[in-house]
């Protein structure tokens, strides 16, 4: 047992609590404990300890709802990356990194997140730690995505899992399937790993963690009533997903389901929790895949609500940080997005509007090889 007076003891013990709430998705216990824990870090002077509690948060992030907020989360990652410096540690500095990539993607500092994942592949290399290396390549990998470069995101996918199975054995496999399953829809060859995902959910009947994404499997396949299926089944809950680093990626894969089977319900309660995500990109941690803008999602939700007031500004917002954060494949699907809207608006002016975003994302689409969009856009082109 651990005595009150064994303050650096104590430490440990609550850093250990705090991880164990965080995994266990008790986000209320864990918070508590990060607390405590940071507060008697700083006192006993236990910089590793303060680090490991500080970056615990951000697997578990929660939504940017102003600028002053998001610059009190950016300086919370400048305080885990100086503190990482001085303690000079190989993991702790990789750890402090893959938080800084993360939480820049997130927020749409692009160049500050190149700068982290460079970093993280750097010292990887240097001190050939496989462990580094295997985060270094599933950050490289999300930024090959983000780009639309899906042929070398495979390619580094493919050495993450590799490198991740030597070191944390089957649980890099869950990154590896999030990674494929955004490249591969791209390539419209989700048929692919449906398989795989209706094998997770028949082995975990009470696990709602990939009922999203079968969601949307289902959906893009062409089966209606089985995504309708699931997304009642979530909407009964009203969509009380765990509270996790996937949580707004989930969100966003109902969105699509909810707006492409027209149901209203569904898609006015996906709008007032995605709302939380409007200023920030759709991120799956630790630096795994970003979904581009939420603000495209919100967009699509409007336009399916009828919110002819807000669903333009929705599509603004996310074009212009799509387009800030170099992603040009969610670039051109919030073109797309747009132009339908705008297409249903019917006027002149929102007609060329429409036409042009439409060429723009058939353009990208051809050269990306974006399959799944192609084939959306082709009814369009004439």
């Amino acid at each position: 047992m651990v005595q009150p007076a064994d303050e650096s003891s104590r430490c440990q013990l609550l850093s250990r609590l705090a991880r164990g709430y965080t995994y266990l998705s008790d986000s209320n216990n864990a918070a508590k404990y990060v607390v405590e824990g940071i507060e008697l870090a700083r006192r006993v002077g236990d910089k590793t300890a303060l680090v490991e509690l500080s970056a615990l948060p951000f697997l578990t992030p929660a939504p940017v709802k102003s600028v002053r907020e998001r610059n009190d989360r950016l300086a919370r990652v400048d305080e885990i990356r100086r503190l990482a410096d001085e303690i000079d540690d190989d993991d702790v500095k990789s750890r402090a990194l893959s938080v800084e990539a993360y939480v820049s993607t997130e927020l749409g500092d692009r160049a500050r997140a190149d700068r982290a994942v460079d970093a993280l592949d750097e010292l990887g290399t240097k001190r050939q730690h496989l462990n580094i290396q295997f985060y270094a390549r599933i950050a490289r990998a999300m930024m090959a995505i983000l780009d639309g470069r899906f042929t070398a995101a495979e390619a580094l996918a493919d050495e993450a899992l590799m490198l991740g199975m030597r070191t944390l054995g089957e649980a890099a496999e869950g990154v590896y399937g999030m990674q494929m399953f955004a490249i591969r829809r791209e390539q419209s060859r989700l048929s692919e790993v449906a398989p795989i995902m209706k094998l997770l959910i028949e082995e975990n009947p009470e696990e709602v963690t990939w009922l999203p994404g079968f969601a949307l499997v289902a959906f893009d396949l062409g089966y209606r009533e089985a995504a309708q299926r699931r997304l009642s089944e979530l909407a009964r809950t009203r969509f009380a997903l765990p509270i996790d680093g996937k949580r707004s990626a989930s969100l966003s894969f109902l969105t699509e389901v909810a707006a492409g089977l027209g149901d209203a319900d569904a898609a006015q309660t996906l709008y007032e929790l995605m709302l939380d995500y409007k200023e920030m990109t759709v991120t799956i941690g630790m630096a795994t895949v970003c979904f581009g803008a939420a603000s495209r999602y919100l967009g699509v939700l409007a336009a399916a609500l009828g919110e002819f007031d807000r669903a333009p500004k929705h599509f603004e917002h996310a074009l212009e940080m799509n387009s800030a954060i170099g992603s040009r494949p969610w670039l051109a699907h919030t073109q797309a997005d747009y132009a339908d809207f705008l297409m249903k608006i019917g006027s002149r002016a929102a007609i060329k509007r429409a036409m042009s975003l439409f060429e723009h994302a058939r353009s990208t689409a051809a050269e990306l090889g974006m399959v799944r969009l192609q084939q959306r856009l082709k009814p369009t082109i004439h």
